[in-house]
């Protein structure tokens, strides 16, 4: 799945060139340099790649000549040929797989498939492997650049109990409201949330880190994406149009993730994504508990402006569509509704309150946590954006203001009743 290559070639004179596309049989001598950096691609698009690849390779091999002392770059120039293609239809690869510019976008691509992975040159200045379009190879990516970089370590010990299936604990909210340092503090509490290379690394917008599981984070963007929106540009409605093919695939996919975490005991989740999409999850779930974090809508407008560009408005309509979405998907199950500054100004009292809250809902083996793990979990300097920070911002809808003081409401009160259901589901 991984193959590692040098960059492309330098210095191959026109000469060369002529006789290695000769000797390919490409018509036009003058093929580009494409870069083998990273390739993602269906597969099927992928084999027939590789396998030019392959015979190109083999053939300038049994004519070392031609190259003479650029020899060392004979799987570079035979991937140059592989794109530039030949008698044969291109390969068509998507330009933002951090490809250079080779071919024309295809006319639809499929966000579903499961890529394979060809690793080559690596020009990110941290060392970091590419961007690609397709959200599971992405995680793959993200995955292996954690490991590369160092950030791994062991998963929690299994803490489930017997009798009943493990929790599984969903965290809900708008982006930048606190779901990641939610996340982490709920990790603290002895809920499995995976190991450190399963998340993205942390970043200027977010020095603790996201606790974003990759594997989720990839189903939830091919959902939007089949949809035709984004985390920023929600579809309407309250589940995500599928055709019955993608919505197979993606079940099982689902599914499979979710078995794998049952595995490990009660577990938490987050991606804000959750908020527009749990209809999807909530069927393959047995025993979903939903804790919903909320912000002060100005003061995640001013964070998305921050560091998106988005203008406010926009930012308080997005915290709007998710904590009304958040809301109608967990309906009529177990529910801790937490504020964004509780965590920040009095995390011990508030999570302990989360801890009885899961207790009641069911959620075996959780603890609170010491004041020095919490304390290092939880940094009031990092909250950039409060409330009363700016005198102008745009004026909350009548409606904006009624979804507020529910969550409002909402946080002062736990509605843990248990839903367990087979796990057969």
């Amino acid at each position: 799945e991984l193959q590692v290559l040098a960059a492309s070639p330098a210095g191959v004179s026109p000469e060369q060139r002529a006789r290695v596309s000769g000797l390919a049989g490409l018509a036009d001598p003058a093929f580009p340099d494409w870069d083998p950096s990273i390739v993602g691609a269906p597969p099927a698009v992928l084999a027939a790649l590789l396998a030019r690849w392959l015979a190109h390779s083999q053939a300038i091999a049994a004519a070392p000549e031609i190259l003479g002392e650029q020899a060392p770059w004979r799987d570079a120039v035979a991937f140059s040929l592989a794109v530039a293609g030949s008698a044969t239809p291109h390969v068509v690869l998507d330009p933002t797989l951090a490809l250079a510019p080779h071919a024309p976008l295809p006319v639809a691509w499929d966000p579903t498939v499961d890529a394979r992975i060809v690793r080559g040159a690596i020009t990110d200045p941290d060392g970091r492997l590419g961007y690609t379009p397709y959200p599971f190879v992405q995680a793959r990516l993200e995955r292996l650049n954690r490991r590369l970089a160092g950030h791994e370590r062991p998963s929690p010990a299994r803490t489930g109990c017997t009798g009943q299936p493990p929790a599984q604990v969903l965290i809900l909210g708008m982006h930048r409201s606190g779901t990641s340092l939610l996340a982490s503090l709920l990790a603290s509490t002895g809920l499995h949330v995976g190991a450190e290379e399963d998340f993205p690394p942390a970043d200027a917008h977010n020095a603790k880190g996201y606790f974003e599981l990759l594997d989720v984070w990839a189903i939830d963007e091919a959902l939007l994406r089949l949809a035709g929106a984004s985390w920023d540009t929600p579809f309407d409605g309250h589940d995500v149009a599928l055709s019955a093919d993608a919505r197979t695939r993606l079940t099982v996919r689902a599914r499979a993730l979710v078995d794998r975490l049952d595995r490990q005991g009660p577990w938490v989740v987050k991606d804000p994504r959750l908020s527009l999409l749990l209809p999807f999850w909530r069927p393959l779930l047995a025993h979903p508990v939903a804790v919903l974090v909320y912000r002060d809508p100005l003061a995640v407008a001013r964070s998305l402006a921050a560091r998106d560009g988005f203008d406010l408005a926009r930012g308080v309509a997005l915290w709007e569509r998710y904590n009304r979405a958040a809301l109608a998907a967990t309906d009529g199950m177990p529910r801790l509704v937490v504020a964004h500054r509780d965590l920040l100004e009095r995390p011990r009292v508030t999570l302990e309150h989360l801890v009885d809250g899961l207790a009641t809902a069911g959620v075996r083996g959780v603890v609170v946590p010491s004041a020095e793990t919490i304390a290092a979990r939880v940094e009031p300097a990092l909250d950039h954006h409060r409330p009363g920070d700016v005198v102008a911002g745009p004026t909350l809808t009548d409606a904006q203001h009624a979804l507020l003081a529910t969550l409002e409401r909402a946080r002062a009160r736990a509605d843990s009743s248990c839903e367990v259901r087979p796990r057969s589901l």
